[in-house]
């Protein structure tokens, strides 16, 4: 088998994320990420999985505040915090009380008119 050394700054350049994200079908996007994997090569960010289906409102209120507060990992254990909703284990286990519909309903409609007005 050859060794072959591969420079991986042009696929994090700017032309290739424009490339992939605005030119190119899905399908190359998708042959682009099954290449990468089998040759295990990290993926750059542009070409990652999204989410499937429409995230809630208090998903993307939690994804907000988790990408404004980093919980940072220390060693092989993982944070208390779950970085994809931004929410402590017993929080995401917490039965919810009456009136806490009302607050995400407020809050969702802050982060509403925060963002409603960028785009």
């Amino acid at each position: 088998m050859t060794i072959r050394t591969i420079d991986d700054g042009v696929l994090n350049s700017p032309e290739a994320e424009a490339y992939f994200t605005t030119k190119a079908d899905r399908r190359v996007l998708i042959g682009f990420r099954a290449a990468l994997e089998m040759l295990a090569i990290p993926l750059p960010e542009y070409a990652r999985r999204k989410e499937t289906g429409r995230p809630t409102t208090t998903k993307l209120i939690a994804r907000q505040y988790a990408e404004d507060n980093p919980q940072p990992r220390t060693g092989d254990t993982l944070s208390p915090r779950s970085a994809s909703t931004g929410l402590s284990a017993q929080q995401r286990r917490a039965q919810p009380k009456t009136g806490d519909a009302r607050e995400i309903t407020r809050q969702a409609s802050l982060f509403r008119q925060a963002f409603a007005t960028q785009g």
